[in-house]
């Protein structure tokens, strides 16, 4: 994958951001992947290459369990292996591209810098609960809890000690919610 520079966004605007009660804030960074990111992209990968079978193993329990879907009087019913054959085909080949997309992140060069959008989200909304993600060619969250000030010296934009102290800070008061 080639290595394409985004412009970072600004610290200031994300401390406004931060400061004027936005609820979800984003910015773009380029930094190395790191290797919690690349332990959940293995993780991942690995959950998608044990599931690869499932489609295939339950359409075969089905034609044994219930033979009647399939047949009627020594005829195959197309209506009913229709969708099961397009679920045996289309499932396995979106299971290999989310591989791929894996397969990027882990393939990315360890200690060269690398287009990156971090997010933090302040409330739950839907199925996206809170807190503080990556995004290179796949999502990844992060745990703040743990962040040293080196950590957050790597995620948020470029600024002094102090300034990127207080901004996490102010990020942490905000995600804890006091």
């Amino acid at each position: 994958m080639q290595n394409i520079p985004v412009p970072e966004t600004p610290f200031a605007e994300v401390l406004h951001a931060a400061q004027s009660g936005e609820n979800e804030i984003s910015w773009q960074k380029n930094t190395p992947v790191t290797q919690a990111e690349r332990d959940n992209a293995r993780r991942i990968k690995k959950m998608l290459v044990y599931t690869q079978p499932v489609p295939l193993v339950l359409t075969v329990i089905v034609y044994f369990a219930l033979p009647n879907i399939f047949l009627h009087n020594g005829e195959l019913l197309l209506p009913a292996v229709l969708p099961l054959v397009a679920y045996d085909v289309i499932a396995p080949l979106f299971t290999l591209w989310l591989i791929k997309r894996y397969n990027r992140v882990l393939d990315l060069p360890a200690h060269e810098p690398q287009a990156a959008t971090y997010s933090v989200r302040f409330k739950n909304r839907g199925k996206d609960k809170k807190g503080l993600s990556v995004a290179r060619s796949v999502g990844s969250n992060l745990n703040y809890a743990e962040f040293t000030l080196r950590d957050w010296q790597a995620v948020l934009p470029r600024a002094g000690e102090e300034d990127v102290r207080r901004l996490s800070q102010i990020i942490v008061r905000r995600l804890n919610g006091t």
